[in-house]
């Protein structure tokens, strides 16, 4: 789960760099935090399903510097042996369509990210749909959009709390809800990093039934299709082609994001993360299988979420 919000920060840092380099306003040093990651395997074991996603995320955090690229201000990256340092926090408007304690792959994810920048000395925004959650207390702010209201008044709610966010923020992180976080970025010149977990278009195209539920996602990215679907496809290759950085969490998925004309270079792949601390002491497989009343035939688990 480090080497995940690793990734992420770097994202997000050599994103926000080039803007930042005609930002009138400076931030006194009082409010500078110094953020230091280590690139040690100490304590990684039982947070990451994978080290190599944590090497990924190295290699891309330190890629801009040795890229030659110029990050003025306190906002530069520098490497050392062992270990890159963050030099300054950011403030961060994070965009999104649930959040915790919805339900969901997104809410999750973002829960503990949030939580995770926050206590790296970074400052936060978030914004989301929601009814629940208001007596929560975060260590940021979180800005709640009912959606009992029609869509387009409440997708317009959603864009108008949006705006001051991204006014005050230096960058936006946005979890797959892009096209008001595009619109607006592209507005007010704010960067924008997109994190894309599946195909709107596709989705959209089978719950209102434009297509056949049969046809699977990659059916659909080289089939022909009537006006209304190619109107959906133009929604997510547009916000895409608009972010200055995409974040996937598998390369079978960067490869969709490419399909759609998106330079593969802007597009980086850090896996999905699993906190491994939570499930010590389950003992080895014999054991599990007995508590669960299973016997030693083939077993087949699937992580997903079904739908119709």
């Amino acid at each position: 789960r480090s080497a995940a919000v690793t990734g992420v920060l770097s994202s997000l840092n050599s994103t926000a760099a080039p803007v930042l380099k005609y930002a009138k306003v400076r931030r006194p040093a009082a409010q500078a935090a110094s953020i230091a990651t280590s690139s040690s395997s100490r304590g990684l074991g039982s947070l990451m399903s994978c080290t190599c996603s944590f090497v990924r995320a190295a290699a891309y955090l330190i890629r801009p510097a040795a890229q030659g690229l110029i990050i003025p201000h306190a906002w530069c990256l520098t490497s050392a042996v062992g270990h890159v340092r963050y030099t300054q926090a950011m403030r961060i408007a994070i965009a999104t369509g649930i959040f915790h304690p919805e339900q969901g792959g997104p809410a999750t994810y973002l829960y503990h990210l949030c939580n995770a920048l926050a206590a790296r000395g970074h400052t936060l925004e978030v914004l989301c749909f929601g009814e629940t959650g208001h007596d929560i207390a975060y260590p940021y702010r979180v800005v709640r959009i009912s959606r009992r209201q029609p869509i387009p008044l409440r997708l317009l709610r959603y864009t108008l709390a949006l705006l001051p966010m991204l006014r005050r923020c230096e960058v936006a992180y946005v979890n797959d809800y892009g096209l008001p976080a595009a619109v607006l970025t592209l507005a007010i010149r704010r960067p924008m990093v997109l994190k894309v977990v599946g195909d709107f278009a596709w989705e959209k195209a089978i719950t209102y039934g434009y297509i056949s539920p049969d046809l699977n996602i990659d059916e659909f990215q080289s089939g022909q299709h009537g006006w209304r679907v190619r109107l959906l496809t133009a929604i997510p290759r547009f916000y895409c082609l608009r972010a200055d950085a995409i974040i996937t969490p598998s390369h079978y998925f960067k490869g969709i994001i490419a399909g759609w004309g998106v330079p593969p270079e802007k597009i980086q792949v850090i896996y999905n993360a699993v906190d491994l601390s939570r499930f010590t002491g389950l003992g080895d497989r014999d054991q599990a299988r007995r508590r669960l009343g299973l016997d030693q035939s083939p077993l087949l688990l699937t992580v997903a979420r079904l739908v119709p």
